[in-house]
């Protein structure tokens, strides 16, 4: 679907950082699509995996950014900051 609307980049966000957030943004790696997980934006119920899970996303297959930055690149590209 996401391939059908031209879709080559996708915002990751959500719980369990270590699991969900992982496997949605490695899914979409696999699938040709950019993953950026927004880092403050996602936690997981054990703390002491988030960080873990976010160095494993960023050395395998997907860029983390801040909330700052993607409000940044998000209003560079005319998307309004809701």
């Amino acid at each position: 679907v996401l391939r059908g609307l031209g879709v080559r980049t996708v915002l990751v966000v959500g719980v369990l950082t270590n699991q969900c957030v992982a496997a949605t943004s490695k899914d979409a790696y696999y699938r040709d699509i950019k993953p950026i997980v927004v880092e403050e934006a996602t936690g997981t119920t054990l703390p002491h995996l988030h960080a873990p899970a976010i160095e494993m996303i960023q050395v395998g297959w997907g860029a983390v950014h801040s909330l700052t930055e993607t409000l940044t690149n998000l209003e560079e590209l005319g998307i309004p900051n809701c």
